[in-house]
């Protein structure tokens, strides 16, 4: 895990109330990155917007992300676009979306790219 990882993870965990938007961008986290920002999400409560653009996350990743969005109140966007999220992760977080259509999520494919929120699924 990298540094600035390892640091936003904390913040999540800590429920830093200056934090409302975090941009993890291009940071190569992967499904180990992605599940430790789930659990820190679990129990967060000041995210808003989430970015984990173009960080390699698969099936594992996205499944956790969404187990997290059952829990997880107060984040309102997640920006998932360029990864490697396969059918099985997208489902993951088409489901979430389904419960949660305040939300907007965008866990686009770099194979099937489309925005999944509560207008489009």
């Amino acid at each position: 895990m990298n540094n600035e990882l390892f640091k936003a993870i904390e913040r999540i965990k800590d429920n830093d109330a200056t934090l409302k938007v975090l941009n993890l961008a291009y940071n190569n986290i992967g499904d180990e990155g992605a599940k430790a920002l789930a659990e820190a999400l679990k129990v967060n409560s000041t995210l808003k917007k989430l970015d984990l653009w173009g960080n390699k996350i698969g099936d594992e990743g996205a499944i956790a992300l969404a187990e997290s969005l059952k829990v997880n109140t107060t984040l309102t966007l997640l920006n998932l676009f360029h990864n490697n999220i396969g059918d099985e992760g997208l489902n993951a977080i088409k489901d979430v979306a389904r419960m949660k259509a305040d939300r907007i999520f965008y866990p686009y494919r770099s194979s099937c790219p489309s925005c999944i929120n509560k207008k489009n699924y």
